[in-house]
């Protein structure tokens, strides 16, 4: 019995034939930027609004407020 090409194994994966490991570290990479990417920002929200908004300290929470409210 013959069996088609399968691919190869990555990471223990077995690849499709048309998917490269070029592809799989590229999906790697993007994934841990936008998980970095969504941990970061919330914890910059404090100098975002003081010193790019201009926003008084004293409405942090308010804003903050606002913006997980209509997200």
């Amino acid at each position: 019995m013959a069996t088609a090409s399968s691919g190869i194994r990555f990471l223990g994966l077995q690849l499709q034939p048309d998917i490269r490991r070029l592809h799989i570290n590229h999906w790697l990479f993007a994934s841990f930027a936008a998980i970095m990417l969504a941990s970061f920002l919330p914890q910059m929200q404090a100098y975002m609004f003081g010193e790019f908004l201009q926003i008084p300290e004293e409405r942090h929470g308010c804003v903050a407020g606002m913006l997980s409210f209509w997200h």
